[in-house]
């Protein structure tokens, strides 16, 4: 029998596409081969039917307890490093117009003391002192807000004095205007500091309407700084129906800038979303618009697959989602309020916090409500053949909309069906 997990998608020449969501596999198939896979036992020629079990299309038994065993394998050596993200202050130097957080009137910072209890509460985690996992990898990112403001230059070197000496890497997260202040504090821990992200919307006038005239030329002077400095750069591009035009202006920018040629520097393209959708891909994108993404050489050379189109992958394999995104299974941001929480856009929500590090290390029910949410706990999952695409939806949503984090929010996968789906139907998208 076909497994449970293998989407069919109706392409338009009366062939059908089936993605084994197990394992990324896929075939083309006609109507009749589907009907005949579709079968309790097909018939078909032994080889075939020895490649399509191989490749799980076809299965003698059920495959739950299957996925259950690979998905406690993920858990004991994937999902159980943990990433630790310090939101260093909510306030920024910039008021990006389409920020997720420009509505936030937070303007408190992170104190030395506070930095000190955030120390104590990461190595509980990641010495497994709360749920028994040791972390095998140790990464912070540093977060805002802005973090790189000049006035946080003292509790900046604070955390990255601390951090170092425990063994950690940072990933710092920065629109770069004030990282030309940085530059000796970061090239003196240069062997801490994994990454550098900061985010270029567009060519300069672009930019610039999203920020402030003249905020294009300081941000790529001082990104130029650090990348010939020898740190590791993403630039990333947060796509809207406002800028996708403007595209291949900016990817033709980077070649003449040199940069895709240096191995330092890598590119991508990311959503502007509202306040509902998935953090992966912009729902508020035509289908046309999506498909002249993958249909631009000059795009795909340059930024690759736009961010998460598709499914999420793991450094090149593909990884079912049993979980709908990292704040079920190792983010824990920090916040200048004392608080924890998972996921990124419910900072500042106290109802959905995961508890306190501050003035004591304490973890409420939700922590658990978190970890707990995969696919095999939530009823509407367990037999939805896009669950491993899914992993259950996003928990935001799902609590904006029904005020219960635990339930599924199949919003994601709606939009993915509608547009996503069709553009399987052309070659230079399925190649």
């Amino acid at each position: 029998m076909i497994s449970r997990f293998v989407v069919k998608i109706n392409l338009s020449n009366g062939e059908y596409l089936l993605i084994n969501t197990k394992n990324g596999s896929m075939i083309k198939v006609d109507n009749e081969a589907l009907g005949e896979l579709e079968k309790e036992n097909p018939e078909l020629d032994s080889n075939i039917l020895s490649i399509l079990k191989r490749s799980g299309f076809i299965i003698d038994k059920p495959d739950d307890e299957e996925l259950e065993k690979y998905f406690k394998w993920l858990w004991d050596n994937i999902y159980s490093n943990n990433y630790h993200i310090i939101v260093v202050t909510y306030t920024c130097n910039l008021n990006c117009s389409y920020c997720y957080q420009k509505n936030i009137k937070r303007k408190k910072d992170l104190t030395t003391e506070q930095v000190d209890k955030i120390f104590e509460a990461i190595l509980k985690f990641d010495n497994g002192e709360v749920d028994n996992r040791k972390s095998k990898i140790r990464n912070i990112q540093l977060y805002g807000g802005e973090p790189l403001q000049k006035r946080l230059y003292e509790i900046i070197e604070y955390i990255l004095e601390i951090g170092s000496s425990y063994g950690y890497n940072f990933i710092i997260m920065t629109n770069a205007i004030d990282l030309d202040s940085y530059l000796e504090l970061l090239d003196s821990y240069k062997d801490s500091i994994a990454l550098i992200q900061t985010t270029i919307d567009g060519p300069k006038e672009v930019h610039d309407s999203y920020r402030y005239n003249g905020a294009f030329e300081k941000t790529i002077s001082n990104i130029e700084k650090v990348i010939e400095m020898g740190f590791k750069v993403d630039l990333r591009t947060n796509v809207s129906k406002e800028n996708i035009k403007y595209l291949e202006e900016l990817a033709r920018f980077y070649i003449e800038k040199g940069w895709t040629n240096k191995e330092n520097v890598r590119f991508y393209l990311a959503p502007v979303r509202n306040k509902f959708g998935p953090c992966y891909f912009n729902p508020n994108l035509s289908f046309d618009e999506i498909l002249n993404l993958f249909r631009s050489e000059l795009i795909t050379k340059v930024f690759g697959m736009f961010n998460g189109l598709f499914v999420k992958f793991y450094e090149g394999i593909w990884i079912p989602q049993f979980y709908n995104c990292p704040a079920h299974y190792r983010q824990i941001f920090y916040d200048p309020y004392g608080d924890l929480y998972t996921c990124m856009s419910a900072l500042r929500m106290k109802e959905l916090s995961i508890g306190k590090y501050y003035p004591t290390f304490k973890l409420n029910d939700r922590f658990q409500l978190y970890r707990r949410r995969n696919i095999f706990n939530i009823e509407k999952c367990k037999n939805c053949e896009l669950a491993l695409i899914c992993g259950g939806g996003c928990s935001y949503n799902a609590f904006l909309k029904t005020g219960d984090l635990a339930n599924s929010d199949c919003y994601s996968m709606k939009i993915l069906e509608e547009k996503f789906f069709r553009l399987f139907e052309y070659p230079e998208v399925l190649k």
